[in-house]
């Protein structure tokens, strides 16, 4: 990418992609305890805020694992090799 050009430790796809899932998940969970415990109006929804915001959690938390998915699958394959037990 054009604006990595100094910042050699971001040339690698895996790392890239754990610090903007990292970041975003730590955003999601600081705006999710703001709206927990600032705004009382949001009390009685406590139950649907709180699976609303698990869901939107588990989905970023599954980009890298998507991104990654033909490595993931190919790595485990030599175990299952017959015999390896």
């Amino acid at each position: 990418m054009p604006g990595y050009g100094q910042l050699s430790i971001f040339q690698s796809a895996g790392l890239r992609t754990g610090v903007y899932v990292g970041l975003c998940l730590s955003l999601i969970l600081a705006a999710w305890l703001v709206v927990a415990n600032r705004m009382p109006l949001l009390e009685r929804f406590a139950l649907e805020r709180n699976a609303a915001a698990a869901a939107v959690i588990g989905l970023i938390a599954l980009i890298p694992v998507l991104r990654f998915y033909g490595m993931l699958a190919g790595s485990g394959r030599p175990g299952e090799l017959p015999g390896e037990f």
